[in-house]
């Protein structure tokens, strides 16, 4: 115990050495009472539970961390950062949007539940451009109000100011728009932690040229953004969902291929309607029939909050399911089973 005091004594000595070097707040020995800057404490719910609480595993986007979605053309990236920006919205925060696709529909909006009249939006020329415009809406953001969430569509769309100056196929170097991006987020990260702000950035794969084994995608831009997150989403498939012969949205698989809030490489299936925008109830009576907590047949709001009440009390992880959770497989099928007998008989 002694050495213990000894050493406990030593850190608060050094930590008070280098807060007098470098000002107070500069290093503090942890207890309950310390704040660490970029610990994340706050959270942006997109609304989708079994992304909130088991894919990303906090209850939401985190704030204060950097965030990026890629899928293959038409994934449903924009659809999940639009339900983010709704999220932002109704936690009573501000929501901004770098759109660099140009290909925003304002009337997509309101199917996602996003406030147009409560929305920043900034269409810039340059990959430069939308970076500095991230940072002055950081810098002016207030400090501990509501949740802040910058959204970027998209990092593969955006060109550099280089680009733009050099005309059509300009041939600047793969690493220009690499070294940009490494820069600014060196001072982005920091900033955004500081702000408790959320950095969502949208990206599309690539092929990768030459590859013959393994993952042959990768995301433009470099390495700096998959450093700078701290949870990339990747949004994989897309079984259609028909009424009729007509479209009406698609079943995606969502992972989380990297996550230094929760265990990575967990995913779930969630469903987009393309008229009412992302289904979680549809989302979190899959998860729960995936779990055998319901029965496979379950549907509607009963089976909905049965659904919830037991993903709840395990916490949403598979891991923690217990046996009593668990439907019987024997009675389901006995119930089917009667359910037939009793239709036979009214025939």
């Amino acid at each position: 115990m002694a050495g213990r005091s000894a050493g406990a004594k030593a850190l608060k000595d050094i930590a008070a050495a280098i807060n007098k070097a470098f000002g107070k707040g500069a290093a503090q020995v942890l207890g309950d009472d310390a704040e660490v800057r970029g610990e994340v404490t706050d959270v942006i719910p997109l609304g989708i539970g079994v992304l909130d609480n088991y894919v990303i595993g906090v209850g939401g986007l985190p704030c204060g961390r950097v965030v990026e979605v890629y899928s293959e053309e038409g994934g449903g990236k924009t659809s999940l950062l639009l339900a983010a920006l709704a999220g932002a919205q109704r936690e009573g925060g501000l929501a901004a949007l770098e759109e660099t696709e140009n290909a925003l529909q304002t009337d997509r909006l309101v199917v996602f539940g996003v406030d147009k009249e409560q929305l920043l939006v900034a269409q810039p020329d340059s990959m430069e451009e939308v970076l500095q415009e991230m940072q002055l809406i950081l810098e002016h953001a207030p400090k501990g109000g509501g949740p802040i969430l910058i959204g970027w569509d998209s990092v593969a769309a955006t060109p550099t100011a280089a680009e733009v100056e050099g005309g059509i196929a300009p041939d600047k170097g793969m690493d220009v728009r690499a070294k940009i991006l490494s820069a600014a987020f060196r001072q982005l990260v920091p900033l955004a932690a500081e702000k408790r702000a959320c950095i969502l950035v949208v990206n599309q794969t690539r092929e990768k040229i030459g590859v013959m084994f393994g993952d042959k995608t990768t995301t433009p831009g470099g390495k700096a953004i998959k450093f700078a997150a701290s949870v990339r989403l990747q949004i994989l498939g897309g079984k259609a969902v028909k009424r009729g012969e007509g479209h009406v949205g698609k079943d995606v698989t969502i992972i989380a291929s990297k996550n230094k809030l929760a265990p990575p490489w967990r995913k779930a299936r969630v469903r987009l309607s393309y008229d009412s925008g992302w289904d979680d109830e549809w989302s979190t009576l899959e998860f729960a029939k995936d779990l055998q907590i319901i029965e496979q047949d379950a549907r509607g709001e009963q089976a909905l909050a049965e659904a919830r009440e037991k993903l709840a009390a395990c916490g949403w992880s598979p891991s923690r399911v217990t046996q009593e959770m668990l439907v019987d497989p024997s009675a389901s099928r006995k119930k089917k089973d009667d359910e037939g007998k009793n239709t036979g008989q009214e025939d």
